[in-house]
């Protein structure tokens, strides 16, 4: 009689495994309001100043017109990232003195991009062209060209690839000296020198970026 043979089966336990999403995180990009310097002036000087832009926004477009002639008319648009999200600032107009309330005839934009809350980009340089009248009373501003920062996931700002948007008008001669927020930082207002009606130069009120907690206050744009 042949001996009966035993067979042991081993029972492995079917282990399930979920797949889990992972939602992608960004860092805050806020105006660090304790580190705020200015670029230095492109153009002229005026008798009159003028400021328009934000406390706690960081700009990424700039608008403006003419009126008879004068540039005088100037619009930003501003942006903060909190919680995983970009929030856009309502625009900001400010006009020179004796100047009517104009639609924007004229853009730069850093074409700023809210698909990826990843990567922003903001304006961190400008530089303007002047009318070439021999008067220098008489030169106004007439082009704008801008250079541009972008700020990754992580809150680090980096420059932008060279060649960014510019507009200038056919009459527009002279070029003045590129201006530029200190390195890690980003431009948060316009800062703006006038002669009567006429802007004849810009400067940029540079901030660092925060990317902790967020301090928004609301406050919205600022003249």
């Amino acid at each position: 009689m042949r001996p009966s043979k035993l067979v042991f089966v081993l029972v492995v336990p079917a282990v399930v495994v979920a797949s889990v999403a992972v939602a992608s995180t960004y860092k805050n990009v806020l105006v660090d309001t304790n580190k705020v310097t200015k670029s230095g002036r492109s153009g002229g000087t005026g008798d009159t100043k003028i400021s328009v832009g934000y406390d706690d926004e960081f700009l990424y477009d700039i608008g403006w017109s003419e009126y008879q002639d004068d540039p005088c008319h100037f619009r930003t648009k501003g942006s903060h990232r909190s919680d995983d999200k970009w929030v856009d600032a309502a625009a900001v107009d400010a006009n020179t003195s004796g100047c009517k309330d104009l639609s924007t005839s004229f853009t730069v934009t850093s074409r700023f991009d809210h698909a990826d809350a990843s990567e922003g980009r903001f304006i961190s340089g400008i530089q303007v062209c002047r009318s070439g009248k021999k008067d220098t009373d008489q030169q106004k501003l007439k082009g704008i060209r801008i250079r541009t920062r972008t700020v990754s996931a992580n809150g680090v700002v980096s420059d932008a690839p060279a060649g960014e948007d510019d507009h200038k008008l056919a009459h527009c001669d002279t070029w003045e000296t590129w201006v530029e927020c200190p390195s890690g930082q980003l431009a948060r207002r316009l800062l703006i020198d006038a002669f009567g009606r006429s802007a004849k130069s810009i400067e940029l009120e540079c901030a660092a970026v925060s990317t902790g907690a967020a301090q928004f206050t609301g406050s919205g744009g600022k003249k």
